[in-house]
């Protein structure tokens, strides 16, 4: 009888502990999507087009109206650069 008066306390414990556990895992979505979304405005607050360019990570800022005749002369200029670079022997 001493013996399963001892177990009893242990069995609440393990009860009290699964429930906490329940509650934690429950609230984790909201949490992690509430510290990722933070993270990702810490980011964007840090991170523009601007200081890329800035930086040297991009080198030119192509306003969309420009952007099909930019592409065009960039692969004109690098079909060049590659025929001019065959015919020279490279």
């Amino acid at each position: 009888m001493a013996r399963q008066a001892a177990i009893e306390p242990s069995r609440a414990a393990c009860s009290a502990a699964a429930a906490r556990h329940a509650v934690l895992a429950s609230a984790w979505p909201a949490v992690h999507a509430e510290k990722l979304g933070q993270l990702a405005d810490e980011f964007d607050r840090v991170h523009s087009i601007e200081r890329a360019r800035e930086v040297g990570s991009v080198q030119a800022i192509v306003p969309a109206a420009r952007l099909r005749p930019y592409l065009i002369d960039a692969v004109r200029r690098g079909m060049e650069r590659t025929l001019t670079g065959r015919r020279e022997g490279g």
